[in-house]
């Protein structure tokens, strides 16, 4: 695409060469939209670009570069339509810039202006402790969630992208930014079901807050999963060929042990290097229809023997935040396997929450 074009482009903006990058990433994601649409969000980049033109960041890179990103990762976790993605390109604008809401509702409709003047209102006051400052980001996020939870999405992909540059500021801010991360925003995503926002948050802080540990730990578990990939494909490959032979349309994959999750109970004294050495193969099987999930457990049971008291229904009985599976666990010649059984609609609510309603 020649951004030459664009609406809003100009030449003379400092950083340019960055600027136009971090377009051209952000339009590999956006193919699903259409073309017209496509020019649009490139259109608002470049009238944010000339918003923000004399902000850098402490990177050094120019501010833009940021609320491009922010749109990126929307648009990649979770294929947000054009009006989430402009409103998370603009998301500073009023916030940091002479830019107005009303400016912004002139250009780019009401609806948009709502939801930048909804992240705006997320922005923290100065002055108050980091309790008080917890408490009151929590009860802005609650409200915002029953007024449009958009807003809060916006405001988590934000916090995803500050908290992958985070290197650039002093180590004190660092520490301040992660641990709120783990305390107030990774605990609002759980709640909501949103693992692909509170996974990516918690291991961020966590590396964070300790590197060290981080490093060792995800070192151990890409060596567990080398050491167990003959075994996965042992299981995927009868499993696969039984589920074909029944007319079952289903898919076995790994999951990634999460390196902040053990940190945790190694610190509650819960896991060892030799328990998590022996522990369950940790597996999913994606299905087309709620259905074929009892069909495929029932298979799983066959092979396997299984352990009665690890046998849950959350797809019977599902949670309260939406999320549905069939979890069990089963006795292997090698190791216990442990599965998650679910369509691949509850396995997108599963990994989205509440935002798989606009997916």
């Amino acid at each position: 695409m020649d951004y030459t074009h664009s609406r809003y482009y100009n030449p003379a903006l400092t950083g340019l060469t960055q600027i136009t990058h971090s377009v051209d990433q952000l339009l590999k994601v956006i193919t699903y939209l259409p073309e017209n649409e496509q020019q649009q969000l490139v259109d608002c980049c470049f009238y944010a670009a000339e918003a923000h033109k004399a902000d850098i960041r402490s990177s050094g890179e120019p501010f833009i570069c940021h609320p491009i990103k922010v749109a990126e990762i929307l648009a990649r976790e979770v294929q947000f339509d054009l009006t989430v993605l402009q409103a998370g390109v603009l998301h500073d604008v009023v916030e940091d810039t002479a830019v107005s809401k009303s400016d912004i509702t002139e250009i780019f409709g009401q609806e948009i202006a709502d939801l930048v003047d909804g992240v705006t209102k997320l922005k923290k006051e100065k002055g108050m402790s980091r309790q008080e400052l917890q408490a009151q980001t929590f009860k802005k996020l609650a409200i915002a969630m029953e007024e449009d939870p958009r807003v809060v999405m916006i405001k988590f992909a934000d916090r995803v992208h500050n908290m992958q540059t985070i290197s650039a500021l002093k180590v004190d801010r660092q520490i301040a930014i992660a641990k709120e991360t783990l305390e107030v925003y990774a605990p609002i995503a759980e709640r909501l079901g949103m693992s692909v926002f509170k996974n990516t948050l918690e291991e961020l802080a966590f590396r964070t807050l300790h590197p060290l540990r981080s490093k060792l730990i995800n070192s151990f578990i890409d060596q567990t999963h080398a050491r167990r990939e003959d075994e996965f494909l042992a299981v995927q490959e009868k499993l696969t060929q039984i589920f074909q032979t029944v007319g079952i349309n289903a898919h076995v994959r790994k999951r990634r042990r999460s390196a902040c999750t053990i940190h945790n109970k190694m610190k509650a004294g819960k896991a060892n290097k030799k328990s998590l050495q022996n522990a369950g193969l940790p597996l999913i099987v994606i299905t087309e229809t709620r259905d074929e999930c009892y069909r495929v457990l029932g298979i799983i049971h066959e092979l396997y023997k299984p352990i009665a008291s690890k046998l849950k229904d959350y797809i019977a009985l599902n949670k309260s935040n939406g999320y549905q599976s069939i979890h069990t666990t089963v006795l292997s010649k090698n190791r216990a396997l442990n599965f998650q059984i679910r369509t691949r609609d509850m396995h997108t609510v599963a990994e989205s929450g509440i935002i798989a309603l606009w997916r």
